[in-house]
């Protein structure tokens, strides 16, 4: 996903597990990212960060807005995933 996410010209930043905290894996544990905000994600960063299956992935929304729809309701849900979803390119 990380690196579908970086072909589609997004910025993804990786999320430590249980977190909502952007963190890096050092190969032993999840740590602060300290300049997440500054990152410029490369196609050797996606191919690493791709295999941390523990993590979780957040956009920075500087080149691109978005929603986070965390709607349990499904009539209230479908017409926010359903939305087109256009590339951003920056």
């Amino acid at each position: 996903m990380y690196i579908d996410l970086l072909q589609n010209g997004y910025q993804p930043i990786p999320i430590g597990p249980k977190s909502k905290i952007p963190q890096l894996f050092n190969g032993t544990e999840f740590t602060g990212f300290v300049g997440w905000n500054q990152c410029t994600a490369t196609e050797t960063d996606a191919e690493t960060r791709s295999s941390w299956s523990d993590a979780g992935w957040g956009l920075l929304t500087k080149y691109s807005p978005a929603v986070d729809p965390d709607v349990t309701d499904a009539d209230l849900a479908d017409p926010v995933q359903g939305s087109p979803r256009p590339k951003h390119r920056h």
